[in-house]
């Protein structure tokens, strides 16, 4: 039988470069990509940059009196939890299309234990529950369902996975048309971690783009660009080292040319680095 993957899709960076890896590694495999539509603020935008390929569901969630859960700690536009969201999806996908394989896009660092639906024992937990449930309507070849988070299985940093992207056909304007950030506006905010991330990812590999406010000029981004460098000198311990790798290198390499850019506190920890 031909092998189904039902791919969880978000419109973002990583979605999108997760698709085209099972393309090329799965090339006669039937892959649904679904983005699931439920009340989220930038909805909106994320759905008018969809490719072709991805077919959009609504689930009736969020809206009204159901709003999403500020993030404690965390004070940049949008910095939301929507509890057990990959939970909910993945059962979704599952019990729509009995694929053999569900991806989801998580990269090296995001699987941690504070991601309690985004990480290896809630694999192991939602392959368990799924494949007991749906076993009846599973095909012989396919009641070993598997959920799999392919960019974290690679090892890759964020930067790494637009490493990939580009040494396999897809353009740097591929990749800045699609929407990570948190901000329900046209533009990228710039002020919130997704846009951080892109940043450091995008500047690794030489190019950048437009955001309303540079990273480093936000208030999330000058406590965060603390934060990381004051973590991997042992000063404190808020940036778990999975989370500094592919930030770090590009904060020292940037601080080189552009110091102009820092916080004096940021700077001086740089020096130290250096």
């Amino acid at each position: 039988m031909k092998k189904k993957i039902g791919m969880l899709y978000s419109g973002g960076l990583d979605s999108y470069v997760m698709h085209r890896k099972a393309v090329v590694e799965n090339p006669d495999a039937e892959i649904v990509s679904i983005y699931y539509s439920h009340g989220q603020p930038a909805a909106e935008k994320e759905i008018a940059g969809l490719p072709d390929f991805v077919e959009v569901r609504q689930i009736d969630w969020l809206g009204g009196d159901k709003k999403p859960v500020p993030k404690p700690g965390r004070e940049e536009e949008g910095a939301i939890m929507i509890p057990g969201r990959n939970l909910m999806f993945t059962t979704a996908i599952a019990c729509q299309e009995l694929p053999h394989e569900i991806h989801l896009g998580a990269y090296k660092g995001e699987t941690n234990a504070l991601s309690t639906d985004k990480n290896y024992t809630f694999v192991e937990k939602a392959e368990n529950v799924l494949r007991y449930v749906l076993e009846p309507y599973l095909p012989e070849d396919g009641k070993d369902i598997k959920v799999r988070f392919p960019l974290a299985e690679a090892g890759w940093s964020k930067s790494d996975i637009v490493t990939w992207a580009l040494d396999n056909g897809i353009t740097k304007e591929d990749l800045k048309k699609t929407k990570s950030c948190f901000d329900a506006g046209d533009d990228a905010c710039g002020a919130c971690i997704q846009c951080f991330k892109r940043w450091t990812a995008f500047g690794i590999n030489g190019f950048t783009e437009e955001t309303v406010i540079h990273p480093l000029k936000s208030e999330f981004g000058k406590q965060f660009a603390y934060e990381l460098v004051a973590s991997e000198l042992g000063i404190e311990d808020t940036q778990p080292t999975d989370t500094r790798v592919g930030l770090v290198p590009f904060i020292i390499e940037f601080y080189k040319t552009n110091p102009e850019m820092y916080e004096k506190r940021t700077a001086e920890l740089l020096d130290r680095l250096i």
